[in-house]
């Protein structure tokens, strides 16, 4: 006979309960641990997305930060173009280093000639020299 055979039907009873739990048990634990893995896979696979987008972003950045410092070189080469710019216009204006100035030539006893003379780079415009002469007054623009 059996070792089971001899055994109380009680006692088969309770036996076969715990194998049961036993049984439910090992289910248990192998369906959380399953559970467990397809977790960690689907928290590796979003954490690749992210790494992913994130690494988009820092690429995009350098990229713009290239963009900007071509556009500040260019803004400040066009402000030095500017100021030299505003220099000539204020030199052509106020005549920068220039000077004017007048020396009369004689030809004979009845005539001169007024020779304005202009030394430098930056050109004085519209010179206005009053004339006078015979008690009349006239102005000329040269």
């Amino acid at each position: 006979m059996s070792h089971l055979s001899l055994l109380s039907l009680s006692e088969r009873y309770k036996m076969s309960r715990k194998m049961d739990w036993l049984l439910i048990g090992g289910i248990v634990t192998i369906v959380g641990g399953g559970m467990s893995l397809y977790g960690a896979w689907v928290d590796k696979k979003e954490s690749d997305i992210q790494m992913l987008a994130l690494k988009e972003l820092a690429d995009r950045n350098a990229r713009l930060a290239e963009d900007n410092k071509k556009v500040g070189d260019e803004n400040k080469r066009l402000l030095e173009e500017n100021i030299e710019l505003g220099k000539k216009i204020d030199s052509n204006v106020t005549g920068g280093d220039n000077f004017c100035y007048l020396t009369v030539e004689f030809h004979n006893t009845t005539k001169a000639s007024l020779i304005l003379h202009n030394p430098g780079t930056s050109p004085f415009v519209w010179y206005t020299i009053p004339v006078c002469g015979s008690g009349q007054s006239r102005f000329s623009k040269i």
